[in-house]
């Protein structure tokens, strides 16, 4: 996923690991530190047959974003990108309860894993133009 995000905002034409290996540690390492990444699902999937999690591992999943002390305290976002739509619901009225206006929420159309890199840059692009 990070480096489907990474080689989106780079603009480069290189594979993933083609560009991991070309860009100095130190650049990463900025590309990184400007962004705040949160896995929702922290335990992993019990079932190797189940593909994804269930809707209630989510819902169980959201309720950490509020419990204290909250990775969103931690983090003070003002804008979000989440990563699969399956996860935008109940994620979307935490964050909105956390104080992210909803239109500084973007949802990729696809599982990040799963999307294009044009359906990726578009929500890539959406979301980083929110800050400006």
């Amino acid at each position: 996923m990070f480096g489907k995000l990474f080689r989106v905002d780079s603009q480069s034409l290189l594979t993933y690991p083609q560009l991991y290996e070309q860009t100095p540690v130190e650049g990463l390492k900025d590309w990184f530190n400007k962004l705040a990444f949160l896995n929702l699902l922290a335990d992993p999937i019990q079932s190797i047959k189940a593909k994804s999690a269930t809707h209630a591992q989510l819902k169980k999943a959201t309720l950490s974003l509020l419990t204290r002390p909250s990775p969103l305290e931690a983090a003070r976002p003002r804008r979000a990108l989440i990563a699969s739509p399956k996860t935008a619901e109940p994620s979307l009225e935490k964050l909105v309860q956390f104080g992210i206006p909803r239109d500084n929420i973007v949802v990729v159309p696809k599982h990040i894993s799963r999307a294009s890199y044009g359906a990726i840059g578009k929500s890539w692009e959406k979301f980083k133009n929110l800050g400006r």
